[in-house]
């Protein structure tokens, strides 16, 4: 375990505390794979994270499980709206509230991190454990040699900076003003390559077309 310091959000000034004592609970997802099915019960993995997203990604990576499965996992892990999930195996740290209305359960390889709502404001943690200085020092109390795991009492013992309530919902709602800016600055680019992307496919078609080019129907005859 390392003893280096790292520069975060505030990183003067706050109070540092172990995350563990601004928290209700922290623990993990399922150690048992249960029985996946076609539909049913989202069962999510770090695959499915986004960061501060408003619902998880299921266009790469999707399993679901069935309603009985389900209702038995959450007596042990039981996700809630507001919830921060911190993924703990392999890619360490890729964190997202729970910002969905509908039932799912999570597998090992996430944390469920319940903070004491009078202490620690979900979003700000999210933030906090977005940056790149924090996910190293999260990497460096991971043990495993082939693949890093975080465990539930290593992220409790991680110390983080905790400034009044007032102030880290002003730092998340800043950070959230922010990221929806470049978001929207970056669609009208996004716009723009995919329709270069169409003019150049529509002119290779016609390039190519035997029809505007007879030379090419008579290619190789």
């Amino acid at each position: 375990m390392t003893t280096r310091k790292a520069s975060v959000l505030v990183s003067s000034g706050p109070q540092r505390i172990q995350l563990r004592t601004a928290c209700k609970l922290i623990t993990d997802g399922t150690h048992q794979t249960p029985q996946y099915l076609a539909t049913g019960v989202p069962f999510i993995s770090t695959a499915n994270l986004v960061p501060h997203g408003r619902d998880f990604d299921f266009s790469k990576y999707s399993r679901f499980i069935s309603r009985d499965s389900h209702d038995q996992l959450i007596k042990r892990t039981g996700p809630r709206k507001g919830d921060v999930l911190v993924s703990k195996c392999g890619t360490i740290g890729v964190a997202q509230v729970v910002r969905v209305d509908y039932d799912f359960s999570i597998f090992v390889g996430l944390m469920l991190v319940r903070t004491k709502p009078n202490v620690l404001d979900p979003k700000y943690l999210e933030w906090y454990l977005d940056q790149p200085c924090v996910k190293s020092l999260l990497d460096d109390i991971s043990c495993g040699s082939s693949r890093a795991t975080l465990t539930v009492k290593a992220l409790g013992d991680f110390e983080i900076a905790v400034p009044p309530l007032r102030d880290q919902k002003h730092i998340a709602g800043k950070l959230d003003e922010h990221m929806a800016a470049l978001a929207n600055a970056q669609a009208p680019l996004a716009a723009q390559r995919e329709a270069a992307i169409a003019l150049r496919s529509a002119v290779l078609r016609t390039a190519l077309d035997p029809a505007t080019h007879p030379r090419l129907a008579n290619h190789g005859t």
